[in-house]
């Protein structure tokens, strides 16, 4: 008993001390590595987005450093050249031994698939997240929204080809912030290339009964959408009606739902 108590003793702590090990970083320094660990999947690959959550994902909690543009891990999706349909995620985590790992065997990437547009960006020549982060901080927009909701929260940062927002040119590259505040989403925009901004709001606001709770993830998405519902039986009628960025119905369902999540594809 005392050998085994003293193993559960040194894996707590090597546990601990692992979490330390790892330090925050910007997405352009991992990109070489990235493509190769995506080149053991397909051996021809093109860059089609980068992007981090601020959340947990199984047993990691990723953060975002809003004054330096680095997080605990960057996902990088690559699309096959061969057959573009293809798409393969490639999360990393950085040590302070300056050494990544690819942590795609470790947690779940279906969360980031909700970023990867239809196109692969065609210059790797695109700011980072530190230099976005500086040119985003010093429109008006921004301000204004920043000294109205001082406690706004970011749930995720991403690079990529724009096929969503109309307030956007279509099939470029942008850095785009999601600031959460009051039910709403507030997007910032940064050009990858030109680093033109623009800022706009989103409504995401939910209509639910005091005995329910509804969420949407993720939101703004580009393919699905994981609707969370708790206080409902199978007897509830929910009328869910899910709008675009252009305020247009692209989704209306009405249906006999029960609590738990339903994935529902846009």
């Amino acid at each position: 008993m005392k050998k085994i108590t003293t193993l559960l003793m040194l894996v707590f702590a090597f546990n601990l001390l692992n979490a330390q090990l790892n330090k925050d970083f910007k997405p352009k320094e991992a990109i070489t590595f990235a493509t190769d660990e995506a080149k053991k999947i397909y051996p021809n690959v093109k860059l089609r987005a980068i992007a981090t959550l601020v959340t947990k994902v199984n047993s990691f909690d990723l953060k975002f450093n809003s004054s330096t543009g680095e997080a605990t891990i960057w996902a990088y999706v690559f699309e096959d050249t061969s057959r573009p349909d293809s798409t393969t995620v490639v999360p990393l985590l950085k040590s302070i031994l300056n050494t990544y790992t690819n942590l795609s065997s470790l947690i779940s990437v279906a969360q980031f698939k909700s970023f990867i547009p239809k196109t692969s960006i065609s210059s790797t020549d695109f700011i980072d997240s530190d230099e976005m982060l500086t040119i985003m901080k010093g429109g008006a927009k921004y301000q204004e929204f920043m000294a109205s909701n001082p406690s706004a929260t970011i749930s995720y940062i991403a690079m990529g080809n724009n096929d969503n927002f109309t307030q956007l040119k279509l099939n470029e590259p942008y850095w785009t912030v999601n600031y959460i505040a009051n039910n709403d989403n507030f997007i910032c925009a940064t050009h990858a290339i030109t680093k033109e901004t623009n800022c706009f709001s989103i409504a995401t606001s939910v209509e639910s009964n005091e005995n329910s709770n509804i969420s949407l993830s993720p939101n703004p998405a580009s393919d699905k959408v994981v609707i969370n519902l708790n206080g409902f039986n199978s007897d509830d009628i929910i009328d869910s009606k899910i709008i675009d960025s252009k305020g247009q119905v692209v989704v209306d369902i009405t249906d006999n739902f029960k609590s738990g999540s339903k994935v529902v594809f846009i």
